[in-house]
């Protein structure tokens, strides 16, 4: 029996870092199932598979490598695509049974059931519930109800098991870096679990539910992994406890980090709280090599921090952050915004308080997610949120905060701090034009010059005929070279059109020179694009660039010298804009351009090439937001 497992990486316009997804939920599946069912062969979907083929491209490899199972490692940021894979299998493999896994499969999670596409899905921790259910499929059928942690269809309705006990052990599971079923990222990188579990019982986390109580991994089989990650020269570590000052024995594992950095430098970062960090410690963990800790603050607001099962001691938050800083490890905070029982202007005065008391290096804002099985999901009815019922299930609006409210804190924090909270992703070939260098983990085609998009489309063109070889069709990251806009609204177009139909997960960037743009070519080639599109990166209503994130044009403007300007016109699905929350600043946004700068350019330079770009715009665009390429 061949069991493929994936887990599909977070959505991004940049062509590297999709490559950084490190499946390590899978990797734990493989390495714990292959001890108990040795006659199940089990594979992790390669690296250049998972992180860079298109939806077709990932189909065409699954069909070709014709498994018996597929599972799916589902979080929030892949749950969608990971049931448009599972929906297309099932499809053309019919026999072939599709299990999900992952923080998303949850009996309340009314997206996913929603969608019966999927044979099993496995609630909680997973590792012992998948290897039961794989023995039980290899033995013929065993009754799935016996097996504890499964969710599935029985007749018309979903049926689920017993909840699963964690593993009294979690050194039962063999280490998939030292089994050599997992290696570093493409990014050299690795990201560790000491422990699983959380003393805090935070409402909108759904983490403490699958994982109680703190269970550590011995001491000793860490140390061994972190050898392994120095002896080949990893440059990162990222640790996954939730609470890393409270770890159990900490002190052994940070002279395993030292051990460690004795071989090679690798630079660590992890989460904490910051009133659990003792003067002896910071030092401690600023002598091992910590680089950077993600510290959670969320709100400064007593009634909100109460609702939402969050301790905050003013004077010891402040004192251990100042500390960690000191000590030159780096400090990014969390805030959320919407959370019950906050204002706009409750937002506002946290983001002041980290600000005036210097508090960061880097600030974390994001609108709060109703989580699948959390109990702010649960109690949304009572405290009167409202949410999106598509991940990333973002509040949309609460007693205390309308959806403007929520855009307004983020413009006031990036007033207040500087920061882009909506930085433009900008893919290196689209500084080159030149498209006989194509992207190394996406796809790029040039509409204008040749019938590039034929090869694109012709999973549509075969009605039905076996898909063309994964190298043949889209990545999960397109980049088209408009050499002539007059392509869109011929065969060229249309073509591109049906490919990302077939591609509805692929992220696009449009690259056209200033002296090729013709606006209305390109709204209405987007306009029937964004009117059958619906994605993640799509539902960022309270986005100060533009909600429309999954489909981008970038106008380039060449210098005699150096590197282009890029212009980032916005795009917008006018039959859609009645149903985006705040439908003004839907409008308002659509008239904002980012302009992205050089860097080193002087002030008569920028001056001129704003003039330059002003003329080429299109006469609804009333303002730009400039920034500076990295």
């Amino acid at each position: 029996m061949k069991v493929v497992l994936m887990q599909l990486p977070v959505p991004s316009f940049e062509t590297d870092y999709p490559s950084e997804n490190i499946p390590l939920g899978p990797a734990y599946l493989a390495a714990y199932a292959r001890e108990r069912n040795p006659d199940a062969h089990l594979v992790l979907a390669p690296p250049h598979v998972a992180n860079a083929a298109g939806d077709t491209a990932l189909l065409a490899w699954l069909e070709a490598e014709r498994p018996d199972v597929v599972g799916l490692a589902c979080y929030v940021w892949n749950v969608e695509r990971s049931i448009h894979l599972a929906a297309r299998i099932k499809q053309i493999r019919p026999e072939t049974m599709v299990v999900l896994g992952g923080p998303e499969v949850n009996p309340d999670n009314t997206f996913l059931l929603g969608h019966p596409v999927f044979d099993f899905g496995v609630v909680g921790e997973g590792e012992e519930t998948f290897s039961q259910w794989l023995q039980a499929v290899l033995q013929n059928g065993s009754d799935p109800a016996r097996i504890p942690g499964l969710l599935f269809r029985r007749g018309d309705r979903w049926v689920t098991t017993a909840p699963r006990p964690p593993l009294t052990s979690l050194d039962a599971i063999p280490s998939p870096y030292l089994t050599g079923i997992l290696g570093p990222s493409a990014a050299n990188t690795v990201i560790l679990e000491t422990l699983r579990g959380c003393p805090y019982r935070c409402a909108y986390c759904y983490y403490h539910k699958s994982y109680p109580h703190p269970r550590p991994f011995a001491l000793d089989r860490v140390r061994r992994e972190l050898l392994w990650a120095a002896e080949r020269g990893v440059e990162e570590v990222y640790f996954l406890d939730p609470c890393f000052a409270r770890r159990p024995n900490l002190e052994a594992l940070i002279r395993a980090m030292e051990e460690a950095r004795s071989i090679f430098p690798i630079r660590f970062q992890a989460e904490l709280n910051a009133e659990d960090a003792t003067d002896a410690l910071i030092a401690a963990l600023a002598r091992a090599g910590l680089e950077q800790v993600e510290v959670g603050l969320q709100s400064i607001n007593p009634k909100a921090l109460k609702a939402i099962g969050r301790r905050f001691d003013p004077d010891r938050f402040l004192e251990a952050v100042r500390r960690l800083r000191r000590e030159g490890i780096g400090v990014m905070v969390d805030l959320m915004v919407g959370l019950p029982f906050d204002t706009v202007e409750d937002v506002k005065r946290a983001v002041d308080f980290v600000v005036e008391h210097d508090l960061f290096d880097e600030l974390s804002l994001y609108p709060l997610s109703l989580l699948p099985g959390t109990v702010l999901r649960r109690k949304a009815p009572e405290l009167g949120i409202q949410y999106l019922a598509e991940p990333p299930y973002y509040v949309l609006q609460t007693p205390h905060m309308v959806p403007d409210d929520v855009r307004h804190a983020f413009e006031y924090a990036e007033q207040a701090t500087g920061i882009d909270f909506f930085p433009v992703e900008v893919p290196q070939a689209a500084l080159e034009p030149d498209d006989r260098h194509p992207p190394p983990h996406g796809t790029r085609v040039v509409l204008g010059r040749h019938p590039a998009v034929a090869a694109l489309s012709r999973e549509a063109a075969q009605q039905g005929a076996a898909p063309a070889a994964p190298a043949d069709l889209p990545g999960n990251v397109l980049i088209v070279e408009l050499e002539s806009c007059d392509a869109l609204r011929a065969h060229p177009g249309n073509a591109l059109l049906e490919t990302l139909r077939a591609n509805p997960h692929t992220m696009v960037t449009l690259v056209v020179d200033e002296d090729r743009l013709d606006w209305e070519a390109i709204e209405d080639w987007a306009d029937r694009l964004l009117a059958v599109r619906s994605h993640l990166m799509d539902r960022d209503y309270f986005s100060t660039l533009d909600p429309i994130r999954s489909v981008q044009l970038l106008v380039r403007f060449a210098q005699a010298e150096g590197p282009p300007v890029l212009v980032r016109l916005p795009l917008r699905p006018r039959e859609k804009e009645a149903s985006v929350p705040s439908a003004g600043h839907f409008l308002d946004t659509a008239r904002q351009a980012w302009v992205g700068f050089p860097p080193d350019l002087d002030q008569d330079e920028e001056d001129a090439l704003l003039e330059r770009i002003w003329k080429r715009l299109p006469p609804h665009i009333q303002r730009l937001r400039l920034a500076e390429l990295g």
